[in-house]
């Protein structure tokens, strides 16, 4: 057996150990919190939660993944969740020395957020996000999703009517469905929220309609931070 054969084997016999693992796992599906509060380039980077929000939908779906997203509250430190294994993903501000013993890093998006993941799923979901974000960002979606996200929001100073923010095809949708002009609708959330899905007021309101935690279970609404709900 020449060496080329003796070390492909082993490698090979590894990597199906791997698989069978992942196969095995419960990885079809991901808890991911996204915790960007600390970010401090607060004028590119407004809408980087639901950017964040964009890129995770969009990664689960081609994945066939359920994610479980939730928002950063005050008090939790989910960086030591994805450490512990007790959380799998997390959002972070990219910044140029990204390093922790228990955690994974994706490569940067946009120079301004970075993916962890825990190292206890075997670095499986880290080489699939990676290996889809390679492919996304050539791709003319990425384009067109960073545009939406990446453009100034002032609906006021836009006068063709066409565009308005990065959910105006949802807020196409679903004003359809309530009888209401779409552009009243965005602008409803423009005033609420700046079309940011993680604003919390003082008083708890939540989400791109700033709707209390109570009065959205009336509605059934339970994800104040999915915008979609």
């Amino acid at each position: 057996m020449s060496l080329v054969a003796f070390l492909v084997i082993p490698i090979v016999q590894e990597t199906r150990i791997i698989l069978d693992k992942f196969e095995r796992s419960d990885l079809d599906s991901l808890k991911c919190a996204i915790a960007l509060k600390a970010h401090d380039d607060t004028t590119r980077t407004a809408l980087l939660a639901g950017y964040s929000y964009e890129l995770l939908t969009l990664f689960a779906e081609s994945e066939d993944i359920v994610m479980t997203i939730v928002q950063e509250q005050k008090g939790e430190n989910y960086l030591d969740s994805v450490a512990l294994g007790t959380a799998d993903v997390i959002v972070l501000p990219y910044v140029d020395s990204m390093a922790h013993e228990d955690v994974m890093f994706s490569q940067p998006v946009d120079s301004l957020i970075v993916f962890g993941f825990t190292k206890s799923l075997l670095g499986i979901p880290l080489r699939a996000f990676n290996q889809w974000y390679e492919d996304f960002s050539a791709s003319p979606e990425a384009a067109s999703v960073h545009s939406r996200f990446f453009t100034t929001m002032a609906p006021q100073k836009r006068s063709t009517g066409g565009y308005l923010g990065p959910y105006d095809a949802l807020i196409k949708k679903y004003a359809a469905q309530i009888g209401w002009d779409w552009r009243l609708f965005a602008a409803l959330i423009y005033q609420e929220s700046h079309f940011r899905i993680d604003v919390t007021s003082y008083r708890g309101a939540k989400g791109l309609l700033q709707m209390m935690p109570s009065t959205a279970r009336r509605f059934g609404a339970d994800d104040l931070f999915n915008p979609e709900e």
